[in-house]
């Protein structure tokens, strides 16, 4: 757990630049305050209430850095690491807990949303304390009130704070409603189901208020369409697309080697087994999220993209740990050592923690190419900014604390995704400069094929690998 936080902490310090929907967020909180943080929000994004006035009193009180943008997922991320170690205490023996805690801590995707300005890992710690909290909570020997008032609490501000929460929520009441069948205490069923309708009556405004106008918009509909599933899929490619989705969420969680998919598979489907069998209670509280967003994925109402649904990871790692309990009971000692060499080897080929601290990480360095621009002595009145480097060029030279550094690009020439590049080229004046980012190959070779039909190129720094920033300088021919 301590190597996990470590990593985290050292990521955060390498304070890479922010990306495009960072960036967006950050224009948000910097242009609005907290009430107007409560409704549909500006460019293509959509985040929890509660999350964005986190970020709005970090950033009014420590300034609108990077680091200060990523202090709340980076403090979540910390309190995630421990929610997990006391969920994986109530699955799984010692023996077996270090297994799906450690493959939490190095997950690249888990490091990486820990340090990102995006709502994803706090989705993750909310959903595990939810989790945690259910277990430690018995509907049975306390006091209906205090249930009722603690359950209220705590339901109301993961809804405002956390989308998936309402599935993690969907769960606790399954929970505590076979807790209650199976004891046969049904006048405790009536408190639940008074509960469920205080809690479903909030998401419903929430959703019709706040999240409907967003997540259906036409862009996030027609960008998150690869990442809904099929609900009967009739064609060889879509049942492709449902496999390689679900797959990739596996895979997210605990490694990409085809050893990792098929042993986790198998712990997944002993734990499921098992745990519906003999703790019934506490297997639908982790498998029935899981399946409410299947169901949510087939109506094209959440999307299985990796990191919209990165609460579900630490649920599969939850069942991988029951799993690799189980196979660890086996009273043969090959068979247990076997298990643990499997399980070493999946932990080695997943381990992201060393590459990220070895060599800092990055996704946009933005102000790498603007830096490479200062030295060619290009100006805002000469620079052209790509559609998916707009977002990047507004936060760098009006909203971050060392905005003054490149106050020269400020009134640069902010394109949209519709840009006329030949006629840019065509009526461009001696030198000009273009930068790029968050673009597919092929669109960024069309563009340049553009442009260098009528302009010579100068210069440019175009190797994505170590800078993912393309800046392409040009004169007139």
């Amino acid at each position: 757990m301590a190597a996990g936080i470590i990593t985290r902490l050292v990521v955060l310090l390498q304070n890479r630049n922010l990306i495009i929907d960072e960036c967006n967020i950050a224009r948000n909180i910097y242009e609005r305050g907290f009430a107007a943080l409560a409704q549909p929000l500006d460019y293509e994004q959509y985040a929890p209430p509660v999350f964005l006035w986190a970020l709005k009193l970090f950033t009014n009180l420590f300034g609108m850095s990077e680091q200060v943008l990523r202090l709340y997922p980076f403090l979540t991320s910390i309190g995630a690491l421990i929610m997990m170690y006391l969920v994986l205490k109530e699955y799984t023996s010692l023996r077996s807990l270090w297994y799906p805690l450690v493959l939490f801590a190095v997950a690249h995707i888990m490091i990486r949303y820990s340090t990102e300005a995006k709502q994803y890992m706090p989705d993750v710690f909310i959903t595990l304390l939810l989790i945690w909290f259910a277990l430690k909570t018995d509907i049975r020997s306390m006091l209906w009130y205090k249930f009722l008032l603690f359950w209220f609490v705590i339901g109301s501000i993961a809804i405002w704070a956390s989308m998936p929460a309402v599935f993690i929520l969907a769960s606790v009441g399954v929970y505590y409603g076979y807790t209650c069948l199976q004891q046969k205490e049904y006048k405790k069923l009536g408190l639940l189901i008074f509960l469920s309708l205080l809690w479903l009556g909030q998401f419903a405004f929430y959703y019709y208020a706040i999240l409907k106008p967003q997540i259906q918009s036409d862009y996030l509909q027609q960008f998150h369409k690869d990442y809904f599933l099929y609900v009967l899929p009739h064609s060889y490619q879509q049942w492709k697309q449902d496999y390689h989705i679900l797959a990739d969420l596996l895979e997210s969680a605990g490694g990409y080697h085809a050893l990792a998919v098929i042993f986790h598979t198998l712990l997944i489907l002993a734990a499921t087994g098992v745990l519906l069998y003999k703790h019934t209670a506490k297997g639908l509280l982790i498998i029935t999220p899981l399946v409410i967003v299947v169901i949510a994925s087939m109506a094209h109402q959440f999307s299985l993209l990796n990191r919209v649904a990165l609460f579900t990871l630490p649920l599969l790692l939850i069942l991988i740990g029951y799993g690799f309990d189980l196979f660890l009971k086996v009273r043969f000692v090959a068979w247990r050592f076997l298990m643990v060499v499997i399980a070493l080897i999946c932990i080695v080929n997943h381990n992201n923690a060393y590459k990220m601290i070895n060599k800092p990480f990055s996704t946009e360095d933005f102000t790498t190419g603007l830096s490479f621009l200062k030295k060619e002595h290009i100006s805002g009145g000469q620079l052209y900014i790509h559609n998916g480097s707009r977002p990047a060029l507004i936060y760098y030279t009006r909203m971050h604390p060392a905005k003054e550094e490149w106050a020269q690009f400020k009134d640069a020439h902010l394109l949209y995704w519709d840009a006329n590049y030949d006629s840019i080229a065509t009526n461009a004046g001696g030198r000009i400069a273009l930068i790029i980012t968050s673009i597919y190959p092929d669109e960024l070779a069309h563009i340049r094929s553009v442009m260098e039909a009528h302009m010579q190129l100068l210069d440019k720094m175009d190797d994505h690998d170590k800078h993912r920033v393309f800046v392409y300088v040009y004169e007139k021919r």
